[in-house]
């Protein structure tokens, strides 16, 4: 069962319920543009009264259908390439990683129309010491690892933090992501 001290972001199979609602509309729209298609009248009748009737034509509908599968290709690769990939660097943080203690800090900007376009609201910076990963006995990188490091990562915890932990790919010191954020993130996946 789930534990309750863990937030749930997405139901389980969430996301496939959620696009079959999604497209009930989009269906309906294409039966209803099947229908025109196929009780469009002769055009080449004149004396038909049908034929002065208001339609939709048929170009309007083809860019219709092309766009929607053009943007339903793009949903696609999305799903299949992206969001495989994040999942697997996800994991890999979970079997890797190895924990340093650092910063996340995080201005609370007041441009709503900015974070409602861009969703700049779910970034702040980690700030993690180079040298206390050196240091740490996982860590087999080949290179000198000194000063700190300020990036800007992905935030689902919106305030600022000290001495929190610090998930980093001991192959990549450079890759550093708060450790609660990611447990965020993992309980969002529906698997």
């Amino acid at each position: 069962m789930a534990d309750d001290s863990i937030p749930t972001l997405a139901l389980p199979g969430g996301s496939i319920l959620q696009f079959f609602v999604m497209t009930i509309p989009l269906f309906g729209v294409y039966c209803y543009f099947l229908y025109l298609a196929i009780t469009r009248p002769n055009i080449a009748d004149p004396d038909n009264e049908a034929f002065y009737e208001p339609r939709i034509r048929l170009t309007d509908i083809l860019y219709v259908y092309l766009t929607t599968w053009v943007l339903y290709a793009v949903l696609v690769i999305y799903m299949l390439w992206f969001v495989n990939k994040r999942r697997r660097l996800s994991k890999r943080y979970e079997k890797e990683g190895i924990v340093i203690l650092g910063d996340v800090q995080y201005e609370d900007e007041d441009r709503w129309l900015a974070n409602c376009l861009f969703r700049k609201h779910d970034y702040g910076y980690v700030i993690y010491d180079l040298e206390k990963v050196a240091s740490h006995p996982a860590c087999d990188y080949k290179g000198p690892l000194e000063g700190k490091i300020r990036k800007k990562v992905r935030v689902y915890h919106r305030f600022p933090r000290e001495q929190v932990s610090i998930l980093v790919i001991p192959q990549y010191p450079y890759s550093g992501q708060p450790k609660t954020d990611l447990e965020a993130d993992w309980a969002s996946f529906s698997e």
